[in-house]
């Protein structure tokens, strides 16, 4: 079982959402954004499956990507791994007890199951299309967006 570093764990349990990509049973790939991803430990990231496709939801080891990114510094993580679906009524007390320590109430009434992410490579990166620009750049960018989200 791979480990990946402090850095790592901090940064995904401070940054939160992140982007996970699965290749559906007809081929093609799934990429969805989880508001619920976070490190559940050194070795595992966890994301709280309440409104998704259901791409994971029945399967067991399916190969999954995940891109955890800061977008002020446009720095992150990419994890490579195996996801497995667990779902809320099987084994998922641990689970549940996890998240609502983090804060979500009503975990077991409103979660379909839990995908558990054993991490088999992390490896840190820097979104290639900002290497251009300044972090503060990007922060004022981000800024003007947020205050006139219909200015183009």
């Amino acid at each position: 079982m791979n480990t990946f570093s402090a850095e790592a764990f901090d940064f995904v349990r401070k940054m939160k959402p992140g982007y996970v990509v699965s290749v559906c049973a007809d081929g093609l790939a799934n990429l969805s954004l989880k508001g619920t991803l976070t490190a559940f430990d050194e070795h595992h990231l966890i994301f709280a499956d309440m409104a998704s496709s259901q791409a994971l939801a029945q399967s067991k080891h399916a190969p999954v990507t995940v891109e955890v990114t800061d977008p002020f510094s446009r720095k992150g993580y990419r994890f490579r791994g195996k996801a497995t679906s667990i779902p809320v009524k099987q084994e998922a007390a641990a689970y549940i007890a996890f998240y609502e320590n983090w804060g979500l109430e009503q975990t077991a009434s409103r979660v379909n199951h839990f995908v558990v992410i054993e991490v088999e490579s992390c490896e840190a990166f820097m979104a290639s299309g900002f290497s251009w620009v300044t972090t503060e750049t990007v922060r004022e960018s981000w800024k003007e967006s947020f205050n006139n989200p219909w200015k183009f």
